[in-house]
């Protein structure tokens, strides 16, 4: 019985994760980063007033992540963007990298791409302006 029990539960958690309905993880925009570019602020209000969210998803066709928007406190989201991510996983540059960090992911969605960077393990996220970054990615900066 309990055997079973286990076999349905991951059955379901399978299952769930290829539609996309659990993210595979979870991160915050770091208060000292700018915003996404896909993202503008609301009418009166400042960066301070809102948090942007990033879910990273794996399928089996490769890698997208979801951007959300919300005003800080408060449960809805104000804007959304879902894009598909760059490889099969986080890029490591060179010789930048120590202890495996800093890590990106190249991430693209309606026609724009811009660079998200992982500074440690922890569940703070960055955008990069950085012009060797987005060169030795051979991504063109805007």
């Amino acid at each position: 019985m309990k055997t079973a029990a286990l076999r349905t539960f991951f059955v379901v958690m399978l299952l769930a994760n290829i539609v996309g309905c659990i993210s595979e993880s979870n991160f915050r925009l770091s208060d000292e980063s700018r915003l996404p570019k896909w993202f503008e602020l609301p009418d009166g209000k400042t960066r301070e007033d809102v948090i942007v969210t990033l879910h990273y998803y794996v399928f089996p066709t490769g890698g997208s992540a979801k951007l959300i928007l919300k005003e800080r406190d408060v449960w809805n989201s104000i804007e959304k963007i879902t894009g598909k991510l760059r490889g099969s996983g986080p890029i490591r540059l060179g010789s930048d990298s120590t202890n495996g960090y800093p890590i990106y992911e190249v991430l693209s969605a309606e026609g724009i791409t811009d660079i998200i960077e992982h500074r440690a393990m922890n569940d703070l996220f960055y955008m990069t302006d950085d012009p060797a970054v987005w060169k030795e990615l051979g991504v063109k900066q805007n």
